[in-house]
């Protein structure tokens, strides 16, 4: 709970040979699917083994690093980048504040 917002590890940039590039995304993109969004303090219970596990992606802090966050989805877009998850560029919960 302590780096909610306040630092990001995330991937910034990837190498990877041409020839594996497509599958590559495609995996990453199911990875990312596959992850659980929301809440620091919101647990998830796995009906099969009751294990708990809590947000591997929480909110960004405020609406300004939202709309950041969009811009730099669109400014890539616009230079050839395709989103490839389902989910991708949407945003979740509310918007207002």
């Amino acid at each position: 709970l302590s780096y909610n917002g306040q630092r990001c590890t995330a991937l910034k940039l990837l190498f990877v040979p041409k020839d594996k590039s497509q599958g590559f995304a495609s995996m990453l993109a199911e990875r990312v699917e596959n992850l659980h969004v929301g809440l620091p303090w919101e647990k998830k219970e796995n009906p099969k083994d009751g294990t708990i596990t809590y947000p591997q992606i929480t909110p960004l802090p405020n609406r300004d690093r939202v709309d950041y966050m969009q811009a730099l989805i669109q400014d890539a877009v616009s230079k050839g980048a395709r989103v490839m998850n389902k989910n991708g560029g949407m945003i979740i919960g509310n918007q207002d504040e």
